[in-house]
């Protein structure tokens, strides 16, 4: 039995300097990113992402969700960037 999720967010970014002066603002920036997860027998977290970058983030992220539901399994995912 394959049991597989998919899902996708939208970027945005925010002005730093709000830091200092307890103002700030969120503007949306056109990319979306895609992610894909199937979960294995084996208990590995493995994961791939179209552009380069450190994947630990992702691969906690997994770990914890899976842990929080009981899970047995493990996981792959894919992660991929797309800019219109």
């Amino acid at each position: 039995m394959k049991q597989a999720g998919y899902a996708y967010a939208y970027g945005a970014g925010t002005i730093i300097n709000a830091i200092s002066t307890w103002k700030g603002a969120a503007f949306g920036i056109e990319l979306k990113t895609e992610a894909e997860v199937v979960l294995t027998e084996d208990k590995k977290i493995i994961g791939y992402m179209e552009e380069s970058g450190d994947t630990t983030l992702i691969e906690r992220c997994v770990e914890l969700t899976l842990s929080r539901f009981g899970s047995k399994y493990g996981a792959k995912w894919l992660q991929k960037a797309r800019y219109p």
